[in-house]
């Protein structure tokens, strides 16, 4: 586009300038930006691949060979003298040829330009739902730990009989000889730790008490 504006305004200028060196570079530029633009004709044309994008592009250049056609006679003109003519010719036949391969070329643009905002769109509304799948794994994965973790302290708790500070302290006290030491166990307890304790220091106690026991017997026989 940027092209076809600077061939526009070179040709204009070659016409309106009466210096014929000057005329001759502003249109030694209009056949440059014309083969510069050719070229990118090239690129465009490698890079468009879709269904529409192909047909807004070859209608481009099919409104560009007319206009090119129409150019070439205007700097013909003005090469002969012919400022008038050549005048005309702009003002006239060019001047509806370009615009018809401007609006082309408008058309190809409104299209690429959908396109990458179709795509834009369509890549942020994945971003969202990534982002929000990642929150609700995430939720998820801390409701399903903080449940293991409630799953786990309760079959602990159910192992040891009670909290593991208390079945400790109990545990220390009978280890510290006292045999006295209250254990109170959850209804139905059998199986677990605090029970197994509960066991182990009556029968320790048992023991203790039939040693005294015995103890006391030999003293009063020996008496």
């Amino acid at each position: 586009m940027n092209h076809n504006n600077k061939i526009a305004r070179s040709i204009r200028n070659a016409l309106l300038i009466h210096d014929e060196a000057k005329a001759a570079k502003e249109m030694a530029t209009v056949i440059q930006k014309r083969n510069e633009n050719s070229e990118a004709m090239k690129k465009l044309d490698d890079m468009v691949k879709s269904g529409k994008g192909r047909e807004l592009f070859l209608a481009i250049q099919a409104a560009r060979a007319p206009y090119n056609v129409s150019l070439d006679e205007v700097m013909r003109l003005r090469r002969e003298g012919k400022v008038e003519a050549a005048v005309d010719e702009m003002l006239g036949n060019m001047r509806g040829l370009q615009l018809a391969y401007m609006d082309a070329i408008d058309a190809l643009i409104a299209h690429q330009s959908a396109n990458m905002e179709s795509a834009r769109a369509s890549a942020e509304a994945t971003y969202r739902q990534s982002r929000n799948l990642a929150i609700a794994l995430g939720l998820a994965s801390l409701a399903l730990g903080a449940g293991l973790a409630w799953l786990i302290s309760r079959q602990l708790l159910r192992q040891l009989g009670g909290e593991p500070n208390e079945v400790a302290a109990i545990a220390g006290q009978i280890a510290g000889g006292d045999l006295a030491v209250p254990i109170t166990l959850r209804q139905g307890d059998q199986r677990s730790l605090l029970f197994a304790i509960q066991g182990m220091r009556d029968s320790l106690a048992d023991i203790v008490g039939q040693v005294r026991s015995g103890a006391d017997s030999i003293v009063t026989a020996a008496t």
